[in-house]
């Protein structure tokens, strides 16, 4: 706590997550391509998927659909993974 810091320190040295990285900036995608509504239907099956393990779904119910896709950003960085932020809409739950 009271060490000296580097000012030119990087998140993964101080043991912040990429997840949690403030250091890269983002990119705007269009949202009305096929890309954005692939992403976004990933984005959705992962979520409809947990939501069924913690048994918050029976599985009579039906899963959320997507809707549109309202915002989509694309992280800028080196590593050769991509990151995104994604914001849609869904129907309630098959209704």
């Amino acid at each position: 706590m009271f060490s000296e810091v580097s000012e030119d320190r990087v998140c993964e040295e101080a043991g912040v997550t990429a997840d949690w990285c403030t250091c890269y900036s983002y990119r705007n995608i269009s949202t009305n391509g096929e890309e954005s509504k692939a992403i976004a239907l990933h984005a959705l099956s992962e979520i409809n998927e947990k939501l069924k393990k913690a048994g918050k779904v029976s599985s009579f119910r039906a899963q959320m659909t997507l809707e549109h896709v309202i915002d989509l950003e694309q992280k800028v960085s080196t590593d050769l993974q991509e990151h995104f932020i994604v914001m849609f809409d869904t129907n309630s739950w098959g209704n």
